[in-house]
């Protein structure tokens, strides 16, 4: 399996641009995967420089409904139009830190390219999607400041808009995208 970090808080690469989000580039035996967008296009620059052909991409996922990690994806569009993009329903939800809105660009909803999905989801004999995870014991810190618009009211982000990706590889499996956490 190859994986390459295309965006990231930090600086990997020093020829590379980094912000606030996240995006990561995966090759498998049957798919070259696309997992989150990260917060702008400077992803999709980030991804030439290390020579990652993003129109190749077959399959790509959002891992939760922040804008750090979808705020890419309509660049990602521009350059590959025949990827699925699988994302949970509730990503699509008014997600907030303080009153600032950080949920996605609501274009994202209206792609011809995105499949809504409604929790668990078997893709093929390599790729599974799980959602509904519940029951947390420990928070970041800085999550307790996101919320979610609920019936017209601010409430606690349950993250419930969160899904992971199980890669099946030759009789081991490997968690792609595990509780990609703001920090």
């Amino acid at each position: 399996m190859k994986i390459v970090i295309l965006m990231e808080d930090t600086c990997g690469h020093p020829w590379c641009e980094f912000e606030h989000g996240f995006s990561v580039y995966l090759e498998t035996k049957h798919h070259k995967l696309l997992i989150d967008y990260g917060k702008s296009p400077k992803t999709i620059r980030n991804a030439e420089k290390l020579n990652v052909d993003l129109s190749k991409v077959d399959t790509a996922f959002l891992s939760h409904g922040h804008y750090d990690h979808a705020g890419g994806l309509l660049a990602f569009r521009e350059i590959n139009r025949h990827a699925p993009i699988y994302m949970q329903r509730t990503a699509l939800g008014e997600y907030f830190h303080g009153e600032r809105y950080i949920g996605v660009d609501r274009r994202i909803a209206d792609l011809e390219q995105v499949i809504l999905l409604d929790g668990d989801q078997v893709l093929d004999g390599e790729l599974t999607v799980f959602a509904d995870i519940t029951g947390r014991k420990y928070w970041p810190q800085s999550n307790r400041a996101l919320s979610m618009k609920q019936n017209g009211q601010f409430v606690q982000d349950p993250f419930a808009h969160e899904q992971c990706l199980v890669i099946a590889e030759e009789k081991t499996y490997w968690s792609a995208v595990v509780r990609i956490m703001e920090s």
